[in-house]
C-alpha cells in the first residue's frame, strides 16, 4: 500500500520520512494505525488502497448543536440530573484550585496556617500545594 503525502510539511511515520508530494509503501506495522487513518481523513496523506483503522470505524463526530443537553438535563454521576448549586460548587472549588497552583510560598504558608493545616519543616511548594487542595476537596 503507497502512501502520498499532500500537505505542505514532511511527515515521519516510523523510520519512513515522506517530503511534500512524495509516494512509498506504507511500512507493515502502521497499517490500521489511528493516526495514519486520522491523517488521511484530514487530507495530509492519500493513499492508493483502502485503509482501514479505528477511527474509519468508529462513529462520526458529533456536529455543532446535534446530542447537546440541556444544561438542567446533566447527568451526574450517578444517573441522576444534577443541581445548579452544585454546578457552582465545583466551579468554586476549581476557581480555589487555580488560585492556589498560584500562590507563592508564603501565600502558600498563610493559607495553610488559615486552614489549619500543619506545614513542616520538608514541605515544598507543590506539597503545601497539595495539601491545600486535598483539604479544599474535603469540605
Amino acid at each position: 500500500m503507497n502512501i502520498t503525502n499532500k500537505g505542505q510539511k514532511i511527515v515521519h511515520i516510523g523510520a519512513l520520512t515522506l517530503l511534500p508530494g512524495e509516494s512509498k509503501p506504507l511500512p507493515k506495522p502502521y497499517e490500521g494505525n489511528d493516526t495514519i487513518g486520522l491523517m488521511l481523513e484530514k487530507g495530509v496523506l492519500s493513499c492508493d488502497a483502502p485503509f482501514q483503522s479505528g477511527r474509519t470505524s468508529a462513529a462520526p463526530p458529533v456536529q455543532d448543536g446535534a446530542g447537546t443537553t440541556d444544561p438542567g438535563q446533566e447527568t451526574g454521576s450517578q444517573g441522576g440530573t444534577t443541581d445548579p448549586g452544585q454546578n457552582d460548587q465545583v466551579d468554586q472549588i476549581q476557581e480555589r484550585i487555580k488560585a492556589i497552583n498560584k500562590m507563592n510560598r508564603g501565600e502558600l504558608d498563610a493559607a495553610c496556617e488559615e486552614a489549619g493545616i500543619e506545614v513542616v519543616e520538608g514541605d515544598t511548594i507543590p506539597t503545601l500545594k497539595e495539601k491545600l487542595i486535598a483539604k479544599l476537596q474535603e469540605q
